[in-house]
């Protein structure tokens, strides 16, 4: 069993790895070359992800491990509306500001209302039976709760200002103290 482990930790590094080597490396390469290695590097650091998130909750909790795996998870899209929101303070008449707007609610559209309807549909469609949430689960579900409520309000008060990331950064830290307080493995 170990060696299977092993052996699959191999191959999603070394599926990994090409992708990975040819963006360092600057190579560059037509769209649909760039695009397999980019989605085969993607797919594999996934699984390796996963798989360091199952080690690490031996030693932290379910919740801050999958906080820490979702932190790195969302990342790339925080610092695309890093840049959108930078270049709006430094441009104000430039569309940056719708940019970093758009990019920012968009993600959590795709997130509340596809991914979740997604995971929803395919556990009914797998199970027959509707998801049932664990009262352990009740924290997250807040949080996650009060951030979508602030998302949404930011295009109907039709501005983005340093203050909200502090409002997502104060959820998420506070998110993070109440998640590391958990007993390892709940």
């Amino acid at each position: 069993m170990r060696q299977r482990h092993i052996l699959s930790i191999l191959i999603a590094t070394l599926v990994t790895l090409p992708g990975l080597g040819a963006r360092l490396a600057g190579i560059h390469m037509d769209a649909p070359l760039a695009a397999a290695l980019s989605g085969s590097a993607i797919i594999g650091a996934s699984f390796l992800l996963l798989w360091a998130c199952d080690a690490a909750q031996t030693e932290i909790s379910q919740a801050l491990a999958l906080a820490a795996v979702a932190l790195i998870a969302v990342l790339p899209e925080y610092s695309i509306d890093m840049y959108f929101t930078w270049q709006a303070g430094k441009y104000p008449a430039s569309d940056y500001a719708h940019y970093a707007i758009a990019n920012m609610t968009g993600a959590n559209r795709l997130l509340i209302g596809v991914a979740w309807g997604a995971i929803v549909a395919l556990y009914w469609f797998r199970f027959h039976r509707s998801v049932r949430m664990e009262k352990e689960r009740r924290t997250e579900l807040v949080f996650l709760g009060l951030a979508t409520v602030y998302a949404l309000l930011i295009p109907i008060k039709g501005t983005l200002a340093w203050y909200d990331g502090l409002v997502f950064l104060g959820l998420y830290v506070t998110y993070i103290v109440i998640a590391s307080r958990r007993c390892c493995g709940d």
